[in-house]
């Protein structure tokens, strides 16, 4: 059985909760962690399915947790996304379209490839 959890972050409390209903358990399911490896221990813990596959998938307000090291002016810059726009998806107080989640993958996914590519 394979289980999706999303992690969520805010106010430095990460939440990790099912993607969907879970068989047996419904849709309460919450874990509370002082960081993103706690959550997902958490998470197994709560779901009791040692033989079950996990994939964790993470929430825009994750991103400065991940990547405390990037400008996030220039990295909205880079996504197309206005800065205050992106701050507030990453704050939780609005929530990113499709196509701006999209994006911002994208811009991942390009940084990724930019730093994969260096060779010292």
């Amino acid at each position: 059985m394979k289980l999706t959890a999303i992690i969520r972050s805010w106010m430095g409390v990460y939440y990790s909760i099912p993607k969907d209903p879970v068989p047996g358990k419904g849709n309460g399911i919450m874990t509370q962690s002082a960081s993103i490896a706690e959550a997902k221990q958490n998470f197994k813990k709560v779901m009791h399915g040692d033989d079950a596959e996990y994939e964790f998938l993470y929430d825009l307000s994750c991103l400065r947790c991940f990547f405390e090291m990037v400008d996030l002016e220039i990295f909205a810059s880079m996504a197309g996304i206005p800065y205050p726009e992106l701050r507030d998806f990453i704050s939780g107080e609005r929530f990113a379209s499709n196509s701006q989640r999209i994006r911002v993958i994208h811009t991942l996914q390009k940084i990724g490839l930019r730093l994969a590519e260096a060779r010292y």
